[in-house]
């Protein structure tokens, strides 16, 4: 199924029907919401996901040349610490049982088989950032 949307606004049609939902490389607002845990955008792709279903985010960013958009999206430095003392307690008041988060290596790349995986991959400064999270209770 394709569905052009703002996470932010996500049909109410697709709640709880997606088995599994991935967010290849996002940019903008939906990085913004991935990299921070912003709770709306995690809200609505929990709404949308079934009983246990899977959240897979792959992000890729370079500091140096993505330094404008990441000033002006105002993230945070991603890190394996960052990672797992603050944005899993805020995927997990959204709904999701954060199961891994990584720092890839280079390799992990190869398993990307998306023509902008292709391109990010080229630049090795580029670091590839994994979040898998299983959809669990809805917190109120």
């Amino acid at each position: 199924m394709f569905v052009q949307a703002a996470a932010e606004a996500l049909p109410s049609e697709l709640n709880g029907v997606a088995g599994e939902v991935y967010v290849h490389f996002p940019w903008g607002s939906l990085l913004r919401a991935v990299v921070t845990g912003d709770e709306v955008v995690l809200r609505n792709l929990r709404r949308i996901c079934a009983p246990q279903a899977r959240l897979k985010i792959f992000m890729s960013l370079d500091a140096a040349r993505d330094r404008s958009e990441i000033e002006r999206l105002g993230l945070p430095q991603m890190s394996p610490v960052f990672l797992n003392t603050v944005l899993r307690p805020r995927y997990e008041q959204a709904g999701f049982e954060i199961l891994e988060t990584e720092m890839l290596s280079d390799v992990a790349w190869t398993e990307l088989r998306t023509s902008w995986a292709k391109r990010l991959r080229e630049n090795e400064k580029r670091s590839l950032i994994y979040i898998g999270a299983r959809a669990g209770e809805l917190k109120t």
